[in-house]
Protein backbone atom coordinates (compact mmCIF):
# COMPACT_ATOMS: atom_id res chain seq x y z
CA UNK A 1 0.00 0.00 0.00
CA UNK A 2 2.80 2.60 1.02
CA UNK A 3 4.75 1.64 -1.94
CA UNK A 4 1.73 2.14 -4.61
CA UNK A 5 1.09 5.39 -2.42
CA UNK A 6 4.46 6.53 -3.55
CA UNK A 7 5.00 5.73 -7.31
CA UNK A 8 1.40 7.33 -7.47
CA UNK A 9 2.95 10.82 -6.26
CA UNK A 10 5.79 10.21 -8.11
CA UNK A 11 4.00 9.88 -11.14
CA UNK A 12 1.49 12.72 -10.47
CA UNK A 13 4.39 15.08 -10.31
CA UNK A 14 6.03 13.37 -13.02
CA UNK A 15 3.01 13.98 -15.45
CA UNK A 16 2.64 17.99 -14.34
CA UNK A 17 6.30 18.00 -15.87
CA UNK A 18 5.66 15.98 -19.19
CA UNK A 19 2.39 17.09 -20.29
CA UNK A 20 3.46 20.61 -20.61
CA UNK A 21 0.06 22.27 -19.76
CA UNK A 22 -0.44 23.72 -16.92
CA UNK A 23 -3.28 25.23 -15.02
CA UNK A 24 -2.75 28.41 -13.42
CA UNK A 25 -4.10 30.97 -10.97
CA UNK A 26 -4.67 34.47 -13.12
CA UNK A 27 -5.67 38.01 -11.71
CA UNK A 28 -4.67 41.36 -11.71
CA UNK A 29 -5.07 43.90 -9.06
CA UNK A 30 -3.90 47.05 -7.49
CA UNK A 31 -3.14 47.50 -3.65
CA UNK A 32 -2.64 44.94 -1.65
CA UNK A 33 -6.00 43.27 -2.95
CA UNK A 34 -7.53 39.68 -3.06
CA UNK A 35 -4.53 39.04 -6.12
CA UNK A 36 -1.93 39.88 -3.77
CA UNK A 37 -3.17 37.25 -0.80
CA UNK A 38 -3.68 34.73 -3.17
CA UNK A 39 -7.05 34.78 -2.25
CA UNK A 40 -9.11 32.03 -4.43
CA UNK A 41 -12.34 34.01 -4.46
CA UNK A 42 -10.45 37.20 -6.61
CA UNK A 43 -8.59 34.31 -8.88
CA UNK A 44 -9.52 32.42 -11.95
CA UNK A 45 -7.94 29.83 -13.05
CA UNK A 46 -6.68 29.60 -16.70
CA UNK A 47 -4.70 26.61 -18.72
CA UNK A 48 -1.41 27.44 -20.01
CA UNK A 49 0.27 27.25 -23.74
CA UNK A 50 2.94 24.23 -24.00
CA UNK A 51 5.61 27.23 -23.58
CA UNK A 52 4.55 28.91 -20.58
CA UNK A 53 4.62 28.60 -17.11
CA UNK A 54 2.66 30.37 -14.42
CA UNK A 55 3.61 33.16 -12.75
CA UNK A 56 3.55 35.54 -9.77
CA UNK A 57 4.61 38.99 -10.67
CA UNK A 58 4.37 41.93 -8.05
CA UNK A 59 5.55 45.23 -8.65
CA UNK A 60 5.50 48.54 -6.37
CA UNK A 61 4.73 51.81 -8.32
CA UNK A 62 5.01 55.27 -6.87
CA UNK A 63 2.91 58.15 -8.00
CA UNK A 64 3.75 61.61 -6.22
CA UNK A 65 4.09 60.81 -2.04
CA UNK A 66 1.83 57.69 -2.43
CA UNK A 67 2.64 54.16 -3.20
CA UNK A 68 1.15 51.16 -3.90
CA UNK A 69 1.49 47.11 -5.51
CA UNK A 70 0.31 45.91 -8.79
CA UNK A 71 -0.13 41.99 -8.19
CA UNK A 72 -0.56 39.81 -11.77
CA UNK A 73 -0.54 36.40 -12.02
CA UNK A 74 -1.20 33.56 -14.66
CA UNK A 75 0.19 32.25 -17.51
CA UNK A 76 3.68 33.56 -19.24
CA UNK A 77 6.70 32.57 -21.38
CA UNK A 78 9.30 30.69 -18.45
CA UNK A 79 11.78 34.07 -19.14
CA UNK A 80 9.42 36.27 -17.55
CA UNK A 81 11.12 37.23 -14.43
CA UNK A 82 14.52 36.76 -16.16
CA UNK A 83 13.68 39.63 -19.09
CA UNK A 84 12.20 42.00 -16.63
CA UNK A 85 15.83 41.63 -15.06
CA UNK A 86 17.23 42.97 -18.25
CA UNK A 87 14.53 45.55 -19.52
CA UNK A 88 16.30 49.26 -19.88
CA UNK A 89 13.75 51.21 -17.20
CA UNK A 90 12.69 54.37 -18.82
CA UNK A 91 11.93 56.87 -16.49
CA UNK A 92 9.74 55.26 -14.05
CA UNK A 93 8.76 54.66 -10.78
CA UNK A 94 7.96 51.38 -10.44
CA UNK A 95 9.80 48.27 -9.39
CA UNK A 96 9.71 44.72 -9.16
CA UNK A 97 9.32 43.59 -5.83
CA UNK A 98 8.63 39.95 -6.68
CA UNK A 99 8.23 37.31 -9.25
CA UNK A 100 8.80 33.91 -9.26
CA UNK A 101 8.13 31.10 -11.95
CA UNK A 102 6.72 27.99 -11.61
CA UNK A 103 5.58 24.64 -13.55
CA UNK A 104 3.13 22.66 -12.08
CA UNK A 105 -0.76 23.36 -12.04
CA UNK A 106 -1.98 26.00 -9.57
CA UNK A 107 1.62 26.39 -8.20
CA UNK A 108 1.26 30.14 -8.31
CA UNK A 109 -1.29 30.57 -5.42
CA UNK A 110 -0.14 32.67 -1.96
CA UNK A 111 2.15 30.06 -0.51
CA UNK A 112 4.17 29.82 -3.71
CA UNK A 113 4.40 25.97 -2.98
CA UNK A 114 4.84 25.61 0.86
CA UNK A 115 2.20 22.35 0.38
CA UNK A 116 4.80 19.78 -1.25
CA UNK A 117 7.01 20.43 1.85
CA UNK A 118 3.94 20.03 3.80
CA UNK A 119 2.80 16.62 1.53
CA UNK A 120 6.45 15.10 1.76
CA UNK A 121 6.55 15.65 5.51
CA UNK A 122 2.94 13.19 5.22
CA UNK A 123 4.53 11.13 2.89
CA UNK A 124 7.74 9.99 4.89
CA UNK A 125 5.35 9.78 7.76
CA UNK A 126 3.26 7.08 6.35
CA UNK A 127 5.84 5.28 4.81
CA UNK A 128 8.36 5.12 7.72
CA UNK A 129 5.40 4.43 10.07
Amino acid sequence: MKFTLLWLVILNIHFDYVLGEVECYKCIDKFDGGCYYGNEEYMTRSNCSEEEVCIVHITEITQRSHSYKLTKRGCFTPDFCDNLKTVKKVKTNSKTVHCKTCNTTLCNDSAMRIAPLYFICILLNVIFI
